[in-house]
């Protein structure tokens, strides 16, 4: 188990590391959404954080992919804080538009 927490540890410095050093908009996106992609692994306030970076990257970028994977991240980060019909209301937003 210690070494399964300290590889994630070590990804997550890495994913984060990846984020700084991106060198437009597109490769800093990115590598939000690969941190994202390890929500269990961060805490709600870091997720809400890299979520809110991602939010205006790709708001600016009005890219109507980008902002759809933005709303699964939200979802995501709105579910483990227990906002259930946030979560789906997200969703199912998401789904129409």
């Amino acid at each position: 188990m210690y070494l399964f927490v300290l590889h994630k540890t070590k990804l997550i410095d890495s994913l984060r590391t990846n984020i700084f050093l991106a060198k437009n908009d597109h490769q800093k996106l990115q590598a939000i959404f690969r941190l994202c992609d390890e929500a269990n692994s961060i805490n709600t306030d870091s997720l809400y954080n890299y979520c809110m970076l991602a939010n205006a990257i790709a708001h600016k970028n009005n890219n109507a992919s980008e902002l759809f994977q933005l709303n699964y991240y939200k979802a995501i980060l709105l579910s483990k804080k227990g906002q259930l019909d946030s979560t789906e209301n997200l969703i199912d937003s998401s789904l129409s538009s």
